[in-house]
């Protein structure tokens, strides 16, 4: 009972020699309120308005930044945007250009001494687009039918002769044929693909491109029946004015068939539409900042439906960096040479003039 009310306090020599003291606790608080100020500090200064930011002194006092700070602070926050993109850049045209190796793996074996057969083949394999999708039907039953059914693509098979002939006897300067025959190929069916050709046959490479080659085919142009039939209507009317006590007739050349001519109406009408989207396309792309001669090799290869290659000399065309207006310019165009305007106008005709 003696003891109690009485406090006891442990002596100093009990005293924890690891716990810190009250001044060493206050001057950890005071550090660590320091540095939270300046982690503040720090994410205020990356904020896009940079007002409000504060930077601490040695003696504890804090100033606003200066017009000049806030400038080159833009200035670093935009250079830091414009790297990252650069190397989004980089990043995803490394993966094309990866892509563009590959593709090009598959197409080594064609260039070398070897690869002749697989030439031949591929183009063979070519003209299938530039026939006739009924030739083979028209082939297996040729008994049931007379010549008359393959008066196209016999038409077709005497120009593929012609132009293989004229190209091996004045424009073989290399003594590589199947890279030219390969050209050709590609040429007519309107595919576009070629090798390494020379670069003074793009202009008669783009003329194969504007004739095309079969109606029923999956090629495009003007095709090579339409304007050969043209050319046979145009002589008769010459002649028949030179002599008009002759009488001539509008005969197929080696067949039994007599053309209308409306037939031949239709056929100029739709070469008049080409040279008149032609001219239109190139126009487009000419004001859209593309040279002339570029903007009318592209605006026959949009109509035409045939890919860019070294056969026409803008292998390195790059389409991406084309304006808004040009791509749907050329999306556009594209599809109407695929239809065909005339076909347009002519259901256009139907649907609004039905008398």
């Amino acid at each position: 009972n003696m003891t109690s009310g009485i406090n006891f306090r442990k002596p100093s020599i009990f005293k924890n020699p690891f716990q810190p003291s009250d001044a060493t606790k206050s001057r950890r608080l005071n550090k660590d309120r320091e540095t939270g100020v300046r982690r503040n500090e720090q994410q205020s200064l990356h904020k896009s308005t940079f007002e409000g930011a504060r930077k601490t002194k040695s003696n504890g006092t804090t100033e606003k930044l200066s017009s000049s700070d806030i400038k080159m602070l833009k200035q670093a926050d935009a250079l830091a945007a414009k790297i990252s993109t650069l190397k989004d850049t980089f990043n995803s045209t490394s993966e094309k250009t990866q892509q563009l190796t590959k593709i090009k793996g598959l197409f080594t074996g064609l260039t070398s001494a070897d690869g002749k057969f697989q030439q031949i083949v591929l183009s063979l394999s070519m003209l299938l687009s530039f026939f006739s999708l009924f030739l083979l039907y028209n082939l297996v039953f040729f008994k049931k039918k007379n010549t008359n059914f393959l008066f196209e693509d016999l038409y077709l098979l005497f120009y593929l002769l012609f132009l293989v002939t004229i190209f091996f006897i004045f424009f073989n300067y290399s003594n590589n044929f199947s890279i030219l025959f390969l050209s050709i190929c590609s040429s007519i069916s309107n595919i576009g693909f070629s090798l390494n050709v020379p670069q003074n046959l793009s202009f008669i490479f783009l003329i194969l491109i504007i004739i095309g080659g079969s109606f029923f085919s999956t090629s495009s142009g003007l095709r090579f029946s339409k304007l050969f039939l043209l050319f046979k209507f145009s002589m008769n009317e010459l002649v028949s004015h030179a002599k008009p006590k002759n009488v001539y007739s509008n005969r197929l050349p080696f067949f039994n068939i007599n053309l209308e001519t409306e037939d031949f109406y239709k056929y100029f009408l739709s070469v008049v539409i080409f040279v008149i989207s032609l001219s239109i396309l190139s126009l487009f792309l000419t004001i859209s900042g593309i040279s002339s001669e570029i903007s009318f090799k592209l605006s026959i290869l949009t109509l035409m439906n045939t890919v860019n290659s070294s056969l026409t000399n803008l292998e390195n065309f790059n389409f991406y960096e084309l304006s808004v207006f040009s791509k749907f310019s050329l999306i556009l165009f594209m599809m109407i040479g695929r239809v065909e305007l005339l076909s347009i106008l002519i259901i256009l005709k139907k649907f609004f003039f039905k008398s």
